[in-house]
C-alpha cells in the first residue's frame, strides 16, 4: 500500500494533519493500546483511534472503559470513539475524552451489534435522527476538540439515508464524516462503492464536483471501505 499512499495527499481535520492519510478503524478487542503503538511505529497510520467505548461504562467509572481511553504520546494524533444513546452521558463521555488529552472525539453511529442497537446506540441512531441531532449538539457544546462521526449507508438496504445523516452531522458541527458503505442489516452482499463517493459529493452540496476534489487536503470526508479482497479496488477509489 506504500506506493498508493505516496500518491495521496494528507488531509486535515480542523488543524490536525492526518499523514499518511489512513485512519485506523476502531475495532472492539483489536485496536487496543499495544496494537495501535505497533502500527504507529511501523509508520502506516495517520490517525489512531481507540476501541469503541461505552459511555455507560465511562460515566459510571467502569475500570475497563476508562483503561480503553489510555494512550501514549507517540500515538498522536489520537481519537477516542464513544457509543451510546443518552445525550447527557454522551456529552459527559466526550468531556472525559477531552480531559484525558484526546485530539479528536468520534461518535459511533455505525455499530450493528444487537446489544448496542437495542439500546438505541451505534447504527440505531441512523433510525432516530432527532436523538442523533440532540446528541451531537450536546457534544459540540461541551468540547473544544474536533467532533467526527462514523455512519453507515443506512440501517436497512431499503432505508438508505447516508446523505440525510451526513448533512445532519455537518449541521451539528461534525468536522469529518467516516462513511461505511453498507447498511447495518445487510440484505445484499453486492456493494456499489461508487455510491459511497456520490454520497460525499452530494453532502458537500456540489453534485457536479469532480471526484478528484475529494482528494484535496483539508476535505472533511473520509471513506471506510470493507469487502475489498485485493489492493486494486481500494487504489481505484482512493
Amino acid at each position: 500500500m506504500a506506493f498508493i499512499m505516496n500518491e495521496i495527499a494528507p488531509f486535515k481535520i480542523r488543524d490536525i494533519e492526518i499523514n499518511p492519510p489512513l485512519v485506523l478503524s476502531p475495532m472492539a478487542g483489536v485496536t487496543d493500546i499495544s496494537f495501535r503503538r505497533l502500527l504507529k511505529q511501523r509508520g502506516g497510520i495517520g490517525l489512531t483511534v481507540s476501541e469503541f467505548i461505552s459511555v455507560e461504562g465511562l460515566t459510571r467509572n467502569n475500570p475497563k472503559s476508562k483503561r480503553q481511553m489510555r494512550f501514549y504520546e507517540n500515538e498522536r494524533p489520537f481519537a477516542v470513539q464513544i457509543f451510546g444513546a443518552q445525550p447527557a452521558r454522551m456529552r459527559m463521555a466526550a468531556e472525559m475524552a477531552e480531559e484525558v488529552g484526546a485530539d479528536i472525539l468520534d461518535v459511533n453511529c455505525g455499530c450493528p451489534a444487537p446489544k448496542v442497537v437495542k439500546h438505541g446506540g451505534g447504527s440505531g441512531l441512523l433510525k432516530d435522527h432527532p436523538r442523533l441531532e440532540e446528541i451531537l449538539t450536546e457534544i459540540k457544546k461541551a468540547i473544544t476538540i474536533p467532533m467526527t462521526v462514523k455512519i453507515r449507508a443506512g440501517f436497512y438496504d431499503h432505508t438508505i439515508n447516508a446523505i440525510e445523516t451526513a448533512k445532519l452531522a455537518e449541521a451539528c458541527g461534525a468536522q469529518h464524516i467516516a462513511l461505511h458503505g453498507r447498511t447495518a442489516v445487510v440484505e445484499s452482499i453486492e456493494r456499489d462503492y461508487e455510491d459511497v463517493v456520490h454520497v460525499a459529493v452530494l453532502v458537500d452540496d456540489d453534485p457536479g464536483k469532480d471526484l478528484g476534489a475529494l482528494r484535496q487536503p483539508g476535505h472533511r470526508f473520509f471513506f471506510g471501505l470493507d469487502d475489498l479482497e485485493r489492493v486494486e479496488p481500494a487504489e481505484e477509489l482512493l
